[in-house]
């Protein structure tokens, strides 16, 4: 028992002098950080730029027009590339698929490095930060890790974020870790991620303008909930469809409602019906507030309310610039229903979207710089001309926009929206290049999905995807997850000239 004591008492002493070390070597470096900003200041007293930081994930990116366009060179080019005389640098930091977490990490590291004077920070970042209302039980216990930089880290690296971790692929829902950790997102930890960055600006005397965060509300169907899984549910919720689709939209409510009573787990997809059908019989409030329910469930494609209103919230509390994104596209879409006459897809903003999206930030980027807008109402076609996009990058974008289509098809049960979507997106692609075979290789995967074996055959063979196109699977593995949704639909022969790329494909997701 004593010497299980003693070995008790000497690991709380190893852990106690291991913290102590820790706090003490943050201590130094935050001192060191604050003596090199001025030196680093000083030393580049001459620098005449003005530089636009830009935190997020693929819509900051400017995805999928990206690298040629994107939200802050749009920004730049509102300012004629000057603010206050000074030329506008931008450093954008933002990498597709990221969370606020990522993008603070990513400042400071360039902070720490480049502590420029001169600047203003975007911040449009929670897309991927897939949160929901409610309290969160392991909050407490999180917060207490991110007073520390290192444990702060840590807890980043546990959580599979870290690109190149020992962790990424791990599964964070499961064991002691999630119980304790809470590696799960939540809008309590959202919040937090989000002052973390606003306060990390603030100690370099940059100022932040946050957004909120847009979405195709009214024409991208929800992810799959319980509304597949419980018994007699699909069939009335098949049928209410059906109604609607013969134009009985009021017929189809009754129905809708009736599931609604039925107490389903997770009534998104009945939410969203009800919003198509009072949009089509003209009642657009209610079908705005029924697709933002939808929204609200927990879409992992797309911000609910509940995040927006937080950055509203931390705008006001903290004294930030606040471009209201979300209110802005509504005012904009036809009847408030932002749909895809503003998005490319979920949440990728078309042209007109990403310029509505950087007039916002524009507009609070005068207030924090004093400096007036030279362009405040550039068109699609104009910021396409400036920065030479032409017609083989809008092919380029179609094709990413039906790759994008038809990979988030496969997360779902019910496809044919996503697939329609999909071929929207090949038909103008075709339009541009009538005789290329990146079409081709989409609608195989369109007509897989579907299980159209015989559109599926056809489509190989137009495009010769097993001959001199068969570099298109060696380009794309993850189609192979598409494939094996639908194994019957293929022929023993194509699946077997397929084997060899997917056991390439699979031996590179281990390494």
């Amino acid at each position: 028992m004593t010497a299980i004591r003693r070995c008790g008492f000497l690991a709380a002493a190893c852990i106690v002098l291991l913290l102590g070390t820790v706090l003490l070597f943050e201590a130094g470096l935050k001192a060191g950080a604050a003596a090199w900003k001025h030196l680093y200041r000083f030393a580049h007293r001459g620098d005449e730029r003005f530089h636009l930081y830009v935190i997020g994930g693929s819509t900051s990116y400017g995805e999928p027009y990206a690298p040629k366009i994107s939200f802050p060179k749009i920004v730049a080019y509102m300012f004629d590339g000057k603010i206050r005389g000074r030329e506008i640098d931008i450093v954008n930091l933002a990498e597709g698929g990221r969370d606020i977490q990522y993008g603070f990490w990513a400042l400071q590291r360039e902070w720490l490095v480049r502590p420029r004077r001169d600047a203003a920070l975007l911040v449009y970042s929670g897309i991927n930060d897939p949160v929901t209302k409610g309290d969160d039980p392991s909050f407490r216990r999180w917060r207490l890790m991110q007073r520390s930089m290192a444990l702060s880290k840590l807890q980043w690296v546990l959580e599979g974020m870290a690109p190149g971790s020992l962790f990424e692929g791990f599964e964070p829902r499961a064991g002691v870790l999630h119980r304790f950790f809470g590696l799960d997102n939540s809008l309590q930890k959202y919040e937090h991620r989000l002052q973390r960055v606003i306060a990390l600006a603030r100690s370099y005397d940059v100022p932040a303008i946050l957004s909120t965060l847009v979405s195709n509300i009214a024409e991208f169907d929800p992810e799959d909930g319980t509304i597949y899984e419980v018994p007699g549910v699909a069939e009335r919720f098949s049928g209410a469809k059906d109604l609607a689709r013969a134009g009985r939209h009021e017929e189809a409510l009754e129905a809708l409602r009736g599931i609604l009573n039925t107490s389903i787990p997770d009534p998104a997809h009945i939410y969203y019906q009800m919003g198509n059908c009072c949009r089509a019989l003209g009642r657009y409030d209610e079908a705005r507030e029924y697709f933002w329910r939808a929204v609200d469930g927990g879409d992992l494609r797309r911000a609910n309310r509940w995040q927006n209103e937080v950055i509203r919230r931390l705008a006001g509390e903290c004294g930030t610039g606040l471009s209201d994104a979300a209110a802005l596209f509504e005012a904009r879409a036809s009847h408030g229903l932002p749909g895809y006459d503003l998005f490319a897809d979920a949440h990728h903003p078309n042209l007109e979207g990403y310029i509505l999206l950087a007039r916002g930030f524009a507009r609070e980027l005068e207030k924090a710089t004093g400096e007036r807008m030279t362009r405040p109402d550039v068109t699609p076609e104009e910021v396409e001309r400036q920065f030479g996009f032409g017609a083989e990058d809008r092919y380029g974008a179609y094709i990413s926009e039906a790759a994008w289509f038809i990979g988030h098809a496969t997360l779902v049960r019910d496809r044919e929206e996503r697939l329609r979507a999909a071929e929207r997106c090949l038909r103008k692609a075709e339009g541009i290049r009538p005789e290329a075979p990146e079409p081709c290789f989409f609608h195989f995967l369109v007509a897989v999905l579907r299980d159209d074996r015989e559109g599926a055959m056809r489509w190989l063979e137009k495009g010769d995807l097993l001959g001199t196109n068969r570099r298109l699977f060696e380009e794309n593995k993850w189609i192979f997850k598409v494939l094996n949704l639908s194994e019957t639909v293929l022929p023993r022969d194509v699946v077997d000239a397929l084997l060899p790329i997917e056991r390439d494909a699979k031996a590179m997701r281990l390494r």
